[in-house]
């Protein structure tokens, strides 16, 4: 009986372990704050405008996103490279090959949070004069090679 417990912790360790290396597949919720250049909080005026929260969904090779209405915001299909995003209600599609924005600068900060409990440094990335804060961690990642060709919205850049 000792040996098949032990082969059974065993086996659920090995899995366990196993599980934390695999791409992240789930729900993504961003929370959005936004703040002038003097570090003052202007969010109160900004989402006036603009979404507070946008939910994310994405599995291996795929994502899509909603506003805070649930409304379709976006979605990208890697086999075909396409990205539809709806505005108006209609739905555009471009070529996510094709690059949108300059390409950005980034720089590790020195700042850690714990997130759901996962320790996470601080990313900056400016993009012309928008600049935001990232938030990424060793052990939650997506797998780089459907996304390759994702070249809209810099999302093969980092």
């Amino acid at each position: 009986m000792k040996k098949y417990l032990f082969c059974l912790l065993s086996v659920m360790t090995f899995f366990s372990a196993f599980a934390q290396k695999e791409p992240f597949e789930g729900y993504i919720l961003y929370r959005y704050n936004y703040f002038d250049l003097e570090g003052n909080d202007i969010s109160s005026k900004m989402l006036l405008e603009n979404d507070s929260v946008q939910h994310y969904y994405i599995n291996k090779s795929n994502y899509i996103s909603y506003k805070q209405n649930q409304t379709l915001e976006q979605l990208y299909n890697s086999k075909t490279n396409k990205y539809y995003y709806a505005r108006d209600s209609k739905i555009y599609v471009l070529d996510a090959g094709k690059a949108q924005s300059p390409k950005p600068k980034y720089k590790k900060l020195d700042e850690k949070k714990t997130i759901l409990g996962h320790k996470c440094t601080a990313i900056q990335e400016i993009i012309e004069t928008n600049l935001v804060i990232n938030y990424i961690s060793d052990d939650i990642w997506v797998d780089p090679a459907p996304y390759q060709n994702h070249k809209l919205g810099n999302w093969g850049e980092f």
